[in-house]
């Protein structure tokens, strides 16, 4: 089983917003004729999506999914038709760089470290009002 690393990068200067993937080739999966298909596992994805500058504008996503038996696959019949689905620059859902697997664990170390270091939400400068109790009748 070979594993592909991807990295995105759509960050610009208040934003920071990438995602790494990671799929596993399955060359065991047969089709209706008997011939061997290729067939990816999802492995993991990491997306985040931090305000730069915390005390302008402070927001801060996390989405991390990952699990060696996850039911999200792609279903390329090549690796070449897969790779150019993930790497195809006019999809700007796609648009992934290529990476190796030393690579894809530093930024994923990054990644964590942003989001574990990034201030949380301080309350007491958050104004709280008050909400006068109504009744709605119908």
């Amino acid at each position: 089983m070979e594993v592909f690393f991807f990295y995105r990068n759509n960050s610009c200067n208040r934003w920071f917003n990438a995602a790494l993937e990671a799929w596993g080739e399955d060359d065991k999966v047969t089709d209706k004729s008997g011939e061997k298909i290729c067939h990816y596992d999802h492995l993991e994805t990491i997306h985040i999506h931090i305000g730069k500058h915390p005390k302008r504008f402070h927001c801060c996503t996390i989405r991390h999914e990952f699990g060696r038996d996850d039911c999200m696959g792609d279903s390329s019949r090549s690796r070449d038709a897969f790779l150019k689905r993930k790497l195809d620059r006019n999809n700007s859902l796609q648009d992934f760089t290529l990476i190796n697997h030393r690579t894809f664990n530093r930024f994923r170390k990054v990644m964590l470290n942003l989001h574990r270091r990034y201030p949380p939400i301080n309350y007491a400068e958050v104004a709280v009002t008050e909400v006068m109790p109504s009744r709605i009748i119908f």
